[in-house]
C-alpha cells in the first residue's frame, strides 16, 4: 500500500540512488527506476511503475544541492588546473550560465510534493 511513510522512503531511496549513480558516471530516470525496482520491488509495486518513474523524473530534473556543489567544485578545479582559470564563470544549481545564458538540466524550486504523483 502507498502510505505517506512509504512515499518518503521511496523519495529518499530515489534521491540517494540518483546521487550515487551521478557520482559514478551518470544516470537517467529510467535507469534509476530500474535500480530502485531491483532493490525494492515491493515498494515499487505498491506505487506502480508509472508513479515511481514520475518521481524519478521529478528528482532528476530538480536541483540536488549536493550534486550542484560537487559539480561547482569540480569545475573550479578543472578550470584552474587545465585552463589557468580562463574559462568563463559557470554556476551550477542555477538555471542559466553566466557565459552563454543557456539553460542547464537542473530546474530550480521544483517540489517533491506528493501531489506530483497524482
Amino acid at each position: 500500500m502507498s502510505h505517506p511513510q512509504n512515499f518518503d522512503k521511496l523519495a529518499g531511496l530515489i534521491r540517494a540512488q540518483t546521487f550515487e549513480l551521478m557520482e559514478n558516471g551518470g544516470t537517467n530516470p529510467e535507469a534509476t527506476y530500474d535500480v530502485i525496482a531491483e532493490e525494492e520491488p515491493a515498494l515499487c509495486a505498491a506505487f506502480g511503475r508509472d508513479r515511481v518513474l514520475k518521481l524519478c523524473e521529478v528528482i532528476h530534473y530538480s536541483e540536488i544541492p549536493q550534486i550542484s556543489e560537487g559539480l561547482q567544485a569540480r569545475f573550479i578545479t578543472f578550470t584552474r588546473d587545465y585552463f589557468g582559470g580562463r574559462l568563463p564563470d559557470y554556476e551550477f544549481g542555477r538555471y542559466t550560465t553566466q557565459a552563454s545564458g543557456e539553460g542547464i538540466l537542473l530546474h530550480r524550486n521544483q517540489s517533491l510534493a506528493r501531489s506530483t504523483l497524482d
